[in-house]
């Protein structure tokens, strides 16, 4: 059996705070989870660009009984995203061993902590409203051709462009 030390420990906690923190601000996520996170399967580092792709937008038809079908030729876009942007939230625990022994105890700091990320991440996209795109909206909106119907379609106000990929 190892020796517990100080590294040890922190270490411990590093891993409980990761097992917990993410679904927490994945949960705490509005726009953060309407936004393209489908990028190149690299990793990449802070100041990286990646490429993410943009899905196009196709139109359905309507086809009578033994009619034609009306082929389409959709083309990916692709956005250039600068990874120029990381979110903390540090927070000191006061009383480890009790963290240790006690893991629902270390959420109660943690809360806080994911909320002010999710926070800033909510903001970051907001403030990135003015770069939304009408045509590479694929998710949610209204639909230019649907509009006036009230159903929900493809091709209106959702992040485009300069939005997707925001991390």
């Amino acid at each position: 059996m190892g020796t517990i030390t100080s590294a040890n420990v922190a270490n411990a906690i590093v891993k409980l705070v990761a097992v917990d923190a993410l679904p927490a601000l994945v949960s705490n996520l509005v726009m953060g989870n309407l936004v393209n996170r489908d990028y190149e399967p690299t990793l990449a580092n802070a100041g990286d660009t990646v490429n993410v792709p943009i899905p196009p937008t196709l139109v359905a038809n309507n086809i009578a009984e033994g009619g034609m079908v009306q082929t389409q030729n959709p083309n990916l876009g692709n956005a250039q995203i600068v990874l120029n942007t990381h979110a903390e939230a540090t927070f000191q625990i006061p009383d480890v061993t009790k963290v240790l022994a006690v893991p629902d105890l270390l959420k109660l700091y943690m809360q806080p902590a994911v909320i002010a990320i999710a926070e800033r991440i909510e903001s970051d996209i907001l403030n990135l409203y003015s770069q939304f795109r009408r045509e590479y909206s694929s998710w949610y909106g209204w639909d230019r051709d649907h509009g006036s119907s009230g159903r929900p379609g493809r091709n209106d106000v959702v992040p485009g462009e300069s939005a997707v990929g925001v991390q």
